[in-house]
């Protein structure tokens, strides 16, 4: 089963436990409302995009700026998740045999397509989508509606830095696309 941002952790619990009793894993994103950790007490096996790695391992306890302010509040992200925690965080993940799909490709073509769609539509990868889709993300008619900019490039890193810390201590990692965004 595959969990995603906008659960309670009620209800996230009872997806776990529920999936328990037929035998299915729960995997999916950590849900805005709770932390890596909590979703591992509810026996989630599994993380897709490192949503919301950062819920409980921020340096600091000011709140963050609101998302409307994306600069801001991605380059607070950056500068704030704490490399510590994040370690312990791995460790537990790596002990527990918790995997984690940090799908960073998404991440980077959703920046490169908003920031030159001409480019991003003739990478010789595209030969393998649909030409009609490859037209529709070129055109505009699916929006590329990614953060860009300085601090979202610095997020960026920052995640990959994140995925370094994981493999590292020996958490299991996939590879994985979220195959569909524009021009992933």
């Amino acid at each position: 089963l595959k969990a995603y941002s906008l659960l309670t952790p009620e209800v996230h619990e009872a997806l776990c436990n529920a999936a328990g009793e037929v035998r299915l894993l729960v995997t999916g994103h950590c849900p805005d409302s709770m932390t890596y950790e909590q979703d591992i007490k509810n026996g989630q096996r599994c993380f897709e995009h490192l949503t919301m790695i950062s819920e409980g391992h921020l340096c600091g306890h000011e709140p963050l700026p609101d998302w409307s302010d994306r600069e801001a509040y991605l380059d607070a992200l950056a500068r704030r998740l704490d490399r510590e925690a994040i370690g312990r965080l791995a460790s537990e993940l790596a002990r527990n045999k918790i995997w984690n799909c940090p799908t960073l490709t998404v991440w980077q073509r959703m920046n490169d397509a908003a920031m030159c769609p001409d480019e991003a539509g003739i990478r010789p990868e595209m030969k393998y989508m649909p030409r009609q889709t490859v037209g529709a993300w070129m055109s505009g008619s699916i929006r590329v509606d990614g953060p860009t900019g300085e601090a979202y490039l610095r997020w960026t890193e920052r995640r990959f830095q994140v995925v370094n810390q994981l493999h590292g201590e020996g958490a299991p990692l996939l590879i994985g696309t979220d195959s569909l965004n524009p021009f992933v």
